[in-house]
């Protein structure tokens, strides 16, 4: 992530060096790869390689349609293509689990931060029936994440220069964002209900203490 920022900032810089054309279609390019599912890391390791050939190609007179061809789009997909092509099977299900724990710790301990505000429970601590929920909803947050990603992509037209001066719409498909909600609903309902059809009402609301490894959990994710 250091070394991410760092990338970012030389990036950053060197991006005023380009020409309005190419730093106009540069701006694409940042936005469609931003918007992708790769690491940060991965992502500002890409944007600074285009951004070193756009500027080389400047240097030399050259046109970047030499190497990003006429339709910048498919020049970003097949960069991402080839990223996670060359990604592991093991790689991709350890990001997802690490992706998950994340999201699924965050939503658990805000929980149990609501329960003692809401005077719930005395301790800092969520019921069975609730760190389930954390569960389910850590799995939709990266799926629902990943769709959005794909979709929110700005486009924006590469021969006018001065592109901040127009305001340009989002192209996002409401649809499936609403479809996979309500499968999360109906998914969440179906789950609950046989879990306390098999467990009973007393074990999901079973207390799960989280005061003596809040401090264990939150250094593991270098929060403190």
């Amino acid at each position: 992530m250091i070394s991410a920022i760092r990338l970012r900032k030389i990036r950053l810089k060197e991006q005023k060096k380009l020409n309005d054309s190419n730093l106009c279609l540069y701006k694409n390019i940042t936005t469609y790869i931003q918007n992708s599912t790769l690491t940060m890391d991965e992502k500002e390791e890409i944007l600074q390689q285009i951004i070193d050939m756009m500027l080389q190609a400047d240097i030399e007179g050259k046109s970047v349609d030499l190497f990003i061809g006429k339709d910048y789009e498919e020049f970003c997909k097949s960069i991402i293509k080839e990223y996670n092509n060359s990604k592991s099977t093991t790689y991709k299900i350890i990001n997802y689990i690490q992706k998950y724990l994340m999201w699924m710790i965050s939503i658990a301990i805000l929980m149990s931060i609501f329960n003692v505000f809401n005077g719930d429970l005395a301790n800092l601590s969520i019921t069975l029936n609730q760190f389930i929920f954390a569960n389910e909803l850590a799995i939709f947050m990266i799926f629902v994440l990943k769709i959005k990603n794909q979709e929110n992509i700005d486009v924006i037209p590469i021969q006018v220069p001065f592109y901040k001066q127009i305001n340009f719409k989002k192209y996002t498909n409401q649809k499936s964002s609403e479809v996979s909600f309500f499968i999360f609903i109906f998914i969440t309902i179906i789950i609950n209900f046989f879990m306390k059809k098999f467990l009973g009402t007393n074990i999901m609301n079973y207390n799960i203490n989280f005061n003596n490894n809040i401090y264990y959990i939150l250094s593991k994710f270098h929060i403190l």
